[in-house]
């Protein structure tokens, strides 16, 4: 059980400088429990990626309102009868789309992005969590007049637990340094990279382990940090980190992946590797991060490098 409004509250502090300063966030959550069946790892990730598409629909700025409501019977879907929901509702006032591109927006790899900048994975992605969650999505928008996002939730009797600890905005490391995010999925790669850029990180990606190691080598390995999804295509990512760590020596890895144990032991990570099960918490990839990056290492110069050797 998750208290879906304490969640959002703490993720504000990612949203905020995720979607800019030309966007205008108006959050309106209530104080009271919106207690929910679900996994927190994975409602972070529908947030964000609402955010994310949000965001992209205001190149010119414009306003996001992230709301979130109960209703007594508002749960869609014709295979249960109406029940007690939460709503969140993400709005934008961005370009907004025709009524049949609408229609498609759950559709897998369906995208009205330029080539390059997007996979149209984002509502799919979260549309397949809701789904699991019990829940239901409705979507509307008008060329001109923004995006409406409507997840709906089955809501809990019993009240979500006591966090453990303080609130996830209290929680959220920041550090610097280059981080390279190596992901061949599309909205894993491009959230990670969100919440790494808002900690302050400069962050490379790439989608496949060759790509990657380009981007090390055009670098000359001043790289901090590597973070890669375990199953690649072409090489493995602990394939990958020998290799680049050829380049960067020493250079720390994160290892991700939402693959089963008997999967994984193929691979054979090193003894003691660093690693994050998908789906992850944004605090839990932060607190790693700051685990194995603390500050960048120090780079002597070349002259500095002759003169120690002499």
């Amino acid at each position: 059980t998750v208290d879906l409004a304490e969640l959002i509250r703490g993720m504000l502090s990612l949203v905020q400088p995720l979607v800019g300063e030309h966007i205008e966030l108006r959050p309106a959550l209530p104080e009271e429990q919106v207690p929910v069946k679900a996994d927190s790892s994975q409602l972070e990730q529908v947030l964000m990626n609402l955010v994310t598409n949000a965001r992209d629909a205001m190149t010119s700025g414009g306003r996001l309102e992230v709301r979130l409501e109960t209703r007594k019977r508002a749960l869609p879907g014709a295979d249960s009868p109406p029940r007690p929901a939460a709503v969140l509702r993400v709005i934008d006032s961005g370009v907004g789309m025709p009524h049949g591109v609408a229609e498609r927006a759950f559709d897998p790899f369906f995208t009205t992005k330029e080539q390059g900048k997007g996979t149209g994975l984002g509502l799919a992605t979260v549309h397949g969590v809701v789904k699991q969650s019990g829940g239901g999505m409705k979507v509307a928008s008008r060329p001109g007049q923004g995006t409406t996002v409507r997840v709906f939730l089955p809501r809990c009797e019993e009240a979500a637990p006591a966090p453990a600890s303080e609130s996830p905005s209290a929680e959220l490391r920041s550090g610097s340094g280059t981080v390279i995010v190596v992901e061949d999925d599309p909205a894993v790669l491009r959230l990670t990279q969100g919440l790494l850029s808002c900690a302050g990180y400069e962050v490379l990606t790439a989608g496949d382990a060759n790509r990657a190691l380009a981007q090390v080598a055009s670098r000359d390995g001043r790289v901090d940090l590597l973070v890669t999804d375990v199953i690649l295509p072409g090489r493995n990512g602990k394939e990958l980190a020998e290799a680049a760590r050829a380049m960067a020596p020493g250079m720390p890895v994160l290892y991700l992946s939402g693959y089963s144990a008997d999967i994984l032991r193929e691979v054979k990570l090193e003894r003691g590797a660093a690693f994050l099960r998908k789906p992850f918490r944004a605090t839990a990839l932060l607190d790693e991060v700051a685990r194995l990056l603390p500050s960048p290492a120090p780079r002597p110069d070349a002259d500095q490098s002759a003169s120690s050797s002499m």
